[in-house]
């Protein structure tokens, strides 16, 4: 009788550990190479779209239904998308509208820049439409387009800023387009573009509420080029917003004078439906350069400008972000006088006027070499500056020492890494204010990444705007691929913050004051989550389940979406186990 009891119970265990059903699903592999641009986005039938972009090739489309089963795989050749011309392409806009898809691009047409909408019917993969929306009216005149969309309206909007900056003349209006993609209206936004010397569009967003426009308007103030004079060029900067009410032909507007210490990079917004007032958070960002002993690096002075506008225009104040209570943290926890200086990446504002702040720890420099060592090597490089450098498999490894091509292929591969613009993602720093812009709560969490490149930095609107106007192609094919795991997403859920990244396993339970291992490459990484609960509570986990021995699940942040109304996270990830890679479409549900 023991011995069947204990049989019994064996038998319990096991259909209890069965039974505990696992909160994320990973399909089969998709079937798609480790090269070009991925976007992922989350239907409202429940279905996954799936688009894979690389240079003169079809675009790929891959539809998922919402059991995760993959009912379409389609190759699409547009006509008016240049796709030879991905290299110079900007990505303007992903979404749904009337159970279509609809991107937008920005591309050289003919001379002048255009803003190109396609249309693809998600159920059968096909296109349905190629439409150029609005274009430069000349070379000499031109011109900025943002997508504006939100999901929890019919249709979306688009700006157009229209500059000329030898006469001091503009057009900037914001068009209205229903489900059915008919202009529906159009809103000029006026102001005396004759008092300043430059135009910038930095931010445009539709919220439910209404669209936020903020323009950086601009005197220059020293040129930098008198033997007495600045070194650099100085400029008076102000910030322009507007606020058109939803339905509403009205602009409402506010002019903030910034002074010449703040240069307003990007501006995100939200609206506090509990005070009646819509936030703008502005990145101050300026370039400088740091001694390190005999060496100077170019490094981010980074600040943050708090903006609050009533509904009705009336009233408007500002407060500096100094994220104090998060730099006492880290002050405590890291034994550091070093402070948290980073970029805006998310801001949620609540039914009861609470606004959280995600922002992200920024940091770039470049290693510097002579003159004398590029005459020696340049004549190499033209031929090297591909996917050679980062490919061991590459025949031109296995040559012996003596070759001399050998050797011309190692000098080239040298120069470029010693080359090569390195930027550093760190800490995540989480802000809360009251609605009137106080900080009332702050922690910093432990993030170390690494991303290089040989052609530029990873610059602030990489990663604060890269959802809205992304440059697609602009780096070597390896890069190109990497800089889409590197970052985060944050999403808000039932209350709740989650942060999700890439990190090294053995930083899984890392802190402050031990961060752990830099994480230099995305093959030897795992999607990680910070939850932040409403009571504060923070905790870390593995987003795909704890991986097996040589099992790597690294998503791609910048082929990720998350479904609000079922509170799922869609991901492209890399599988690896082993020395077997391949690219999968990979759903998490989120508490």
């Amino acid at each position: 009788m023991a011995r069947l009891f204990f049989i019994f119970l064996a038998f319990m265990l096991v259909g209890l550990q069965g039974s505990a059903k696992e909160n994320f699903e990973i399909s089969t592999p998709v079937g798609l190479r480790e090269v070009g641009i991925n976007k992922v986005l989350c239907l409202s039938n429940g279905y996954t779209l799936l688009l894979h972009f690389e240079i003169s090739k079809p675009i790929n489309v891959q539809v998922f239904d919402a059991g995760h089963k993959r009912i379409v795989n389609n190759q699409l050749s547009p006509r008016l998308l240049d796709v030879s011309s991905f290299s110079t392409t900007v990505f303007k806009g992903l979404f749904e509208l009337n159970n279509e898809v609809v991107l937008f691009f920005e591309q050289q047409n003919i001379g002048r820049h255009s803003l190109i909408r396609l249309r693809i019917d998600p159920a059968k993969g096909k296109l349905l439409d190629e439409t150029t929306v609005a274009k430069w009216k000349s070379v000499a005149k031109p011109a900025e387009f943002l997508v504006m969309r939100n999901k929890a309206l019919s249709g979306y909007a688009v700006l157009v800023a229209q500059d000329v900056p030898q006469f001091k003349e503009s057009e900037v209006h914001v068009t209205y387009y229903d489900a059915r993609h008919e202009p529906i209206r159009t809103v000029p936004l006026h102001f005396d573009r004759s008092k300043y010397d430059y135009l910038s569009v930095i931010g445009a967003e539709s919220l439910p509420e209404g669209e936020c426009i903020s323009l950086r308007l601009s005197n220059m103030v020293v040129n930098g080029t008198g033997t007495s004079t600045e070194s650099s060029a100085r400029y008076n900067h102000y910030l322009q917003v507007f606020v058109i009410p939803r339905d509403s032909t009205a602009p409402r507007a506010r002019l903030y004078d910034l002074s010449t210490d703040v240069q307003p990079h990007y501006v995100t917004a939200s609206h506090n439906a509990f005070a009646g007032n819509f936030n703008l958070l502005l990145l101050n960002f300026r370039e400088a350069f740091m001694r390190y002993g005999i060496e100077m690096r170019p490094v981010a002075i980074q600040s943050d400008l708090f903006f609050s506008l009533s509904d009705n225009g009336t009233e408007g104040k500002y407060k500096w972000i100094t994220h104090k209570l998060a730099n006492s943290l880290l002050k405590e926890k890291a034994d550091s006088g070093k402070q948290f200086s980073g970029l805006p990446v998310r801001m949620f504002t609540n039914e009861n006027g609470l606004t959280t702040i995600v922002s992200e720890s920024y940091e770039r420099y470049i290693s510097a070499d002579g003159y004398s060592r590029y005459q020696s090597f340049s004549p190499y490089l033209s031929g090297f500056r591909t996917t050679q450098l980062d490919d061991p498999t590459n025949p031109l490894w296995q040559t012996p020492n003596t070759s001399t091509q050998y050797n011309k292929f190692i000098a080239a591969d040298n120069y470029n890494r010693t080359q090569s613009f390195e930027t550093f993602l760190g800490n995540i720093c989480i802000t809360q204010v009251d609605d009137e812009g106080n900080e009332i709560w702050g922690t910093v969490l432990p993030k170390t990444q690494y991303y290089r490149s040989y052609k530029h930095y990873y610059r602030p609107s990489d990663v604060g705007r890269r959802w809205q106007s992304q440059a697609m192609f602009n780096d070597i094919p390896p890069q190109i691929f990497e800089r889409q795991f590197v970052s985060a997403n944050v999403h808000s859920a039932n209350g709740n913050l989650y942060i999700i990244y890439n990190d090294c396993g053995k930083n899984i339970n890392n802190s402050i004051a031990d961060p752990g291992d830099t994480v230099y490459s995305s093959e030897l990484a795992n999607a990680c989550y910070y939850k932040v609960d409403k009571q504060h509570n923070i905790t870390k986990n593995y987003l795909l389940g704890e991986p097996l021995i040589k099992e790597y699940k690294s998503i791609l942040v910048e082929g990720a979406d998350f479904d609000q109304e079922r509170t799922t996270y869609a991901t492209l990830i890399r599988y690896k186990r082993g020395e077997y890679v391949t690219l999968r479409m990979a759903w998490v549900k989120l508490d």
